[in-house]
């Protein structure tokens, strides 16, 4: 039996939220941000591949 995983995103103009749903067969989580929380969580999610590429020269194609 194949994994599978979804993830959506959506944003709801009206009431100025945007909403994650992950999912894979067994399991599922939904998290509702505010455009503030959204943007915080963007710039960090940003910092830590920009981290990550700065600790894996060959993936950033600084070296290797």
């Amino acid at each position: 039996m194949s994994e599978q995983r979804s993830v959506f995103i959506s944003a709801d103009i009206e009431r100025d939220r945007i909403d994650l749903s992950v999912a894979d067969d067994g399991h599922s989580s939904f998290i509702r941000f505010t455009t503030d929380q959204a943007r915080a969580i963007a710039a960090e999610l940003l910092a830590c591949a920009d981290a990550l590429d700065v600790m894996n020269p060959a993936k950033s194609g600084l070296g290797g």
